[in-house]
């Protein structure tokens, strides 16, 4: 479903279905919901990962990194844009990145160290990269765009980014939601019942939600 049926179901709940700001403001709920949710499933389950996973694609454009020699002035590349912010989720951030096909990945430096690994004889078929305040950096200073795989806090605003970076427009309002069916019907539930104190017409009998408890 896309953000506008999602918000026209709960709104429909509570009879303000024709109340445009009414949903604008319910899909931020939507979103709270979901992270916690979705949090919560892969706590349990980490293989879940895949039903959520989202890609999306930044461009990036070379800076001056600090001296990799004496009076040297290395370039690197930098996502011009800051990546979203993921779901946390135990230690892993990312499930993919590196080249925009999908098939060349990067691997993961700490802050400091890229220049030494990026020195060995095969370092060109292993590109590296850093995450850093919210940026991605790579030595390959020539690459002009990233692919990111993750299940971000905002959906919406990671397909905003995509477009952006593909100067393409973009109606995040009609474009499928990412996420299962049975976290819908629970978000559904989860804005009706805790946030507004309604229960929907189907919903009579049934036993309390329960979460488990946020690490």
């Amino acid at each position: 479903m896309t953000p506008n049926e999602i918000t026209a179901v709960i709104a429909s709940g509570l009879d303000r279905e024709l109340d445009l700001p009414f949903r604008l403001q319910l899909m931020e709920r939507v979103k709270v919901w979901r992270s916690r949710l979705v949090a919560n499933s892969l706590q349990k389950n980490p293989a879940q990962r895949k039903f959520f996973r989202q890609a999306i694609y930044l461009k990036m454009s070379p800076v001056l990194s600090t001296p990799c020699a004496p009076e040297v002035a290395c370039q690197i590349a930098q996502t011009t844009l800051e990546v979203p912010f993921p779901v946390r989720v135990g230690s892993q951030l990312f499930d993919y990145v590196g080249g925009p096909d999908g098939n060349s990945p990067f691997r993961e430096v700490n802050p400091g160290t890229g220049n030494y690994v990026s020195t060995s004889q095969f370092s060109h078929l292993f590109p590296t990269y850093s995450y850093i305040n919210r940026r991605i950096t790579t030595p390959k200073s020539d690459q002009p765009l990233i692919r990111v795989d993750g299940i971000w806090d905002d959906p919406m605003q990671s397909l905003e980014l995509s477009c952006s970076s593909a100067d393409v427009p973009c109606d995040t309002w009609n474009t499928e939601y990412p996420i299962s069916g049975d976290l819908l019907q629970l978000v559904i539930q989860m804005i009706s019942r805790q946030d507004y104190g309604r229960l929907l017409p189907d919903e009579e009998g049934e036993h309390e939600i329960t979460l488990s408890p946020m690490k």
